[in-house]
């Protein structure tokens, strides 16, 4: 959004030497060709002077329209941020944040083929903020929350050929709607930036405006009972066409861009100013360009940007900060800072009281920077209460600063109690010399880029949470160091601190120290390598947060070692030294109940409590062990570290690395035996290694569930972050000797924790794989039960399919419309038939029985069954086992759940080898479905639990590809149909489902 003045930029260049005359709305009349089209009749050069608005009635709405729309808006005023995908996950907001808004836009979903606007798709993140923005509303029922679609410049490639194209525009209706669905989303906001405009080489169309109506009409068509906007610039990109309002419930104006510091403009001031050189401003925009044609202020949204532009540049004086965003602030006026780079004298604070902004300026007075604070949101709120504006609109959330200033200020002002404004703002009056508002204390907002002073008061040293803080922390050389006294990766400060004690480890920290919500800590001058853990206490002397010390002998490493997307450390968390086939207790590290934050050492329990704890005891007794034969939460919490890929402030691992998820690590640690993960090596009585590079997990030993140190040299459990549900157990994997159990343990048991970082690489598919596009899906009543497998027919006109309660489906009418798929029962069983292939050349059906058993169905009757073989290893694994079964060359691929499992076996029943698929794929889970495609020699896998398709080639040596399929919501079948240019993906949900899935290069 915030990028819209670039172009403006452009345009005016292209423009200055156009006759006053025939001045034109250049923006909106540039075709796809760049040529500009008649002169239409209101928008104003630079220089020019502001012709009369004509005025025009305002939009007609019925009684009953206003009524409905009402009732989907919800609260009113509004108050609407949009949050993207781009925010640092530290800052993803807690309820008293969130409850500062009265609608969320959550972005940004994008066009899977831009060129040709197909397919829907949401990012991994986008995916994981829906989900968690939609959890507020247990507590906070009144949010809506939305999904944000487009975008500037590429963001918004695909709107214009999608909304040209009657059955392109159908699918994106039919996406957009199964999306809402899926999130259980209150409505979509369309960012399309700009109908009839190229930006950054976006398609775009004279008819782009009427398209872009009816895109609208149909959108509320399909969802009556949805909220329905869209941003549109302070221009009035879309003034001529507000044909839209029928549709949609409001607009969001974005009443910033208007402006750049280069050329001495305020990028969003509220009126026009003669100290600078905007010629118009944000009421402006509302009260002619807008309401001037018609829009209701009662259908409006006014923009507020949270962010401000710099003018970037540098001089024989220093520097000039190219990008103000408020929780940058702090560091310019306090700290004489700015992207570390020195800022001293050009930091001072101007009001302009006729824009009603505030500008960054040089001892001179010259302007360099502008921006939003405290007035500035308090005069725009109060422009909107009078106006009576439906409410605000925020972009975007991350950039304010930790402590949510403006969006406190946007709140506080809306309700008719504006916020005093504070420390942030600078008196012109004091000009030259620096004034420090010290009437409340200065907070570092976090910016890691960016080197910080010591707050007054607070320890002196180097500040180990400058990128992030934790509940763990490692010193490498010896001196001072601090950090914030706050719950691990939050910036929620632990209380009121009396005083810091070193617990355990006081020859690797000497002395520690508190102030001004600092933890300071100093080593020996010597550098003692170890592991110390550090507690801050109340005036009681109760413990409020503990935090380990990590001072290993070298340096710590990782790599993703072949076997995942994330950084794997080298070592055990708190290991002094990377594990090695000759190792000793250096390697070890330290030990862990499942689910706490502070660590025991590798030796017995030296306090201990009999029976469990609750979760606070555990923090005010950091050192004492929980001995119970069970686990040790009194209350379980099975998502205390995080059992869905967010580090929580319970998580043990330092900045940046998190404790993983179980799939995580299903390359490194797959299902018995271990010994079939890549680079497999046994060091008997010390260690084993894994991946390529190798790396290598010490036989650490463990404590068993009364405290007792145990198997060291022998045995070693390494958690996850999950908790199996059906007992509230932790899960991880448990090794003596060469023999592996990954699965529930103890969590009362003390293991071993291997850190991988937050983030992950993503894995990009390879060249020449055919591209998803849109989907299409029926939905079944009663008449489909539990579909659970699916593959064409050996003349592929029709589709086989099987459910888990034993039935046998045709389904037929195929090659048209999805609606029109018609199944039928063939036959019943009693069996749980997860999986069907067919032999191509006979046209026998081939059934996979959970959950150890495959079934041979012959042609062409179809009315006889017979069991096959026995998959040995599968027996055990009850609702786990096998799930898939593919034709491959004349034998059969087997798959099943548990530990994402691959057999090949022979007709006669003779297995040919076992893969884990872990090892090839890093985040697949379990096999829901297997089919191989003998056009391309592919095996196409699907995994209900990671909601992906995997792809390797057909001997299942290399992973060649990933497909999101999140919108499907139990993805138990895959078949591949190169006639119709379509994947069949079956969902075995609460009512069956099929989904054709387009791929273009199938």
């Amino acid at each position: 959004m915030n990028k819209l003045f670039r172009i403006i930029l452009i345009g005016l260049l292209a423009a200055a030497c156009t006759p006053q005359e025939e001045s034109m709305d250049w923006l909106s009349r540039l075709d796809k060709n760049g040529t500009v089209a008649e002169p239409a009749a209101v928008p104003v050069l630079p220089g020019e002077e502001a012709p009369e608005t004509e005025q025009h009635d305002e939009y007609p709405e019925t009684a009953e329209a206003k009524e409905a729309r009402l009732a989907r808006l919800g609260q009113t005023p509004i108050r609407e941020v949009y949050y993207t995908e781009y925010t640092d996950k530290n800052l993803f907001p807690k309820l008293a944040d969130i409850r500062c808004f009265t609608h969320v836009n959550v972005g940004h979903g994008r066009f899977v083929d831009k060129i040709n606007g197909t397919g829907l798709e949401i990012p991994s993140e986008t995916k994981r903020l829906l989900t968690e923005m939609v959890a507020f509303k247990a507590q906070y029922p009144e949010l809506k929350v939305k999904l944000m679609i487009g975008g500037w410049g590429k963001n918004a490639n695909g709107f214009s050929p999608m909304a040209a194209d009657p059955e392109k525009r159908a699918a994106f209706v039919q996406n957009v709607k199964d999306m809402i669905e899926e999130y259980h989303l209150d409505g979509v906001d369309i960012d399309w930036e700009y109908p009839t405009y190229h930006a950054e080489g976006n398609e775009a169309s004279p008819d782009d405006y009427v398209n872009f109506v009816t895109m609208f009409k149909e959108l509320r068509e399909a969802m009556p009972d949805k909220i329905l906007s869209y941003a549109a610039p302070e221009n009035g990109k879309y003034t001529d066409n507000y044909g839209a309002l029928e549709y949609v419930d409001y607009i969001n104006v974005m009443t910033y861009d208007m402006g750049n510091p280069q050329d001495r403009r305020h990028n969003a001031p509220l009126y026009t100013s003669p100290a600078l050189k905007n010629d118009h401003g944000a009421a402006d925009s509302i009260e002619k360009t807008f309401h001037g044609q018609g829009v209701p202020f009662g259908r409006m949204n006014f923009g507020i940007g949270f962010y401000g532009h710099g003018d970037g540049y540098k001089d024989d004086n220093g520097y000039y900060p190219g990008s103000v965003d408020y929780y940058r602030l702090e560091d310019i006026f306090f700290k004489n800072s700015c992207d570390g780079k020195d800022v001293t004298g050009k930091n001072y604070r101007i009001w302009d009281d006729n824009a009603k902004v505030p500008y960054l300026a040089d001892a001179m007075g010259t302007m360099y920077a502008s921006y939003e604070d405290i007035e500035s949101v308090n005069a725009k709120v109060a422009f909107i209460l009078e106006k009576q504006l439906l409410g605000a609109m925020v972009w975007e959330y991350r950039h304010d600063n930790v402590k949510g200033t403006l969006r406190r200020a946007l709140r506080d002002a809306m309700a008719g109690n504006p916020m005093e404004p504070g420390r942030w703002e600078r008196p012109t009056e004091n000009l030259p010399a620096p004034v420090y508002d010290d009437a409340e204390e200065p907070e570092n907002p976090e910016n890691p880029e960016t080197p910080e002073e010591p707050e007054p008061g607070a320890p002196e040293g180097t500040n180990l949470g400058a990128k992030g803080t934790a509940n763990c922390y490692i010193v490498t050389a010896a001196g001072n160091y601090r950090f914030k006294a706050v719950k691990g990766n939050s910036s929620a400060y632990v209380g009121t601190v009396a005083s810091v004690e070193v617990l355990w480890g006081s020859d690797v920290v000497a002395s520690s120290t508190y102030g001004a919500g600092y933890v300071g800590i100093s080593t020996p001058a010597t550098l003692k390598p170890g592991n110390a853990l550090v507690a801050a206490k109340d005036e009681a002397g109760k413990i409020l947060w503990s935090w380990h010390i990590w001072v290993p002998k070298t340096q710590v490493g990782g790599n993703k070692y072949g076997l995942s997307f994330y950084t794997t450390m080298d070592r055990n968390l708190g290991a002094l030294e990377a594990a090695s086939a000759t190792s000793g207790a250096d390697s070890y590290g330290l030990l862990y109940q499942w689910g706490r934050k502070d660590p025991f050492p590798c030796k017995d329990a030296s306090k201990k409590k009999g029976g469990k704890m609750s979760l606070a005891e555990s923090i005010a007794n950091p050192t004492t062990f929980a001995d119970v034969d069970d686990t040790w939460m009194s209350s379980a919490d099975k998502a205390i570290w995080g059992d869905g890929a967010t580090k929580t402030i319970y998580d043990p691992c330092p900045p940046g690395y998190k404790v993983p998820q179980r799939e995580d690590l299903s390359g490194f640690f797959p299902m018995n035996p271990l010994s079939s993960a890549t680079g497999w090596q046994y060091a008997a009585g010390h260690a084993f290694a894994v991946g390529d590079p190798q790396v290598w997990f010490p036989y650490s030993g463990y404590l068993d569930v009364t405290g007792t140190y145990t198997g060291a040299g022998t045995a070693t459990k390494i958690w996850n972050s999950h908790m199996d549900s059906a007992n509230n157990q932790g899960y991880g994997i448990f090794l003596t000797g060469d023999s592996s159990a990954n699965s529930s343990q103890k969590a009362a048991q003390g293991g071993s924790v291997r850190c991988i970082s937050v983030d992950q690489e993503a894995f990009v598919n390879e060249a020449g794989m055919p591209v998803q596009g849109n989907y299409t899906r029926v939905v079944f009543d009663n008449s489909v039960v539990e579909l659970s497998g699916l593959c064409l027919s050996k003349g592929k006109d029709f589709l086989w399919g099987v459910g888990d309660e034993g039935y046998l489906y045709k389904f037929t009418n195929i090659d048209g419309d999805v609606s029109a798929i018609t199944p039928t029962t063939v036959w019943t069983y009693d069996a749980d038939m997860e999986g069907v292939t067919v032999d191509p050349s006979t046209g026998d059906l081939y059934l996979g029985i959970e959950p150890a058993k495959a079934y041979k169905v012959p042609g062409p009757s179809y009315n006889s069954k017979s069991t096959l073989f026995e998959i040995a290893e599968a027996t055990g694994f009850d609702n786990s086992g096998v799930e898939g079964i593919a034709w491959y060359k004349g034998d059969l691929y087997i798959g099943a759940q548990s530990g994402a499992t691959l057999w090949r076996y022979t007709l006669g029943g003779t297995k040919v080898w076992k893969k884990q698929l872990g090892t090839l794929a890093p985040g697949i889970e379990e096999v829901g479905d297997l089919f191989y495609d003998a056009q391309t020699d592919m095996l196409w896998v699907s995994d209900s639990e990671a909601h992906k398709l995997f792809v390797f080639d057909g001997a299942v040596t290399k992973l060649k590809a990933i497909y999101d399929v999140s919108f499907v919501g139990n993805a138990e079948s895959v078949c591949v149909d190169h006639d119709r240019k379509c994947v069949w993906v079956g969902d075995d949900g609460t009512t069956s489902k099929i989904y054709k899935i387009e791929f273009t290069g199938l």
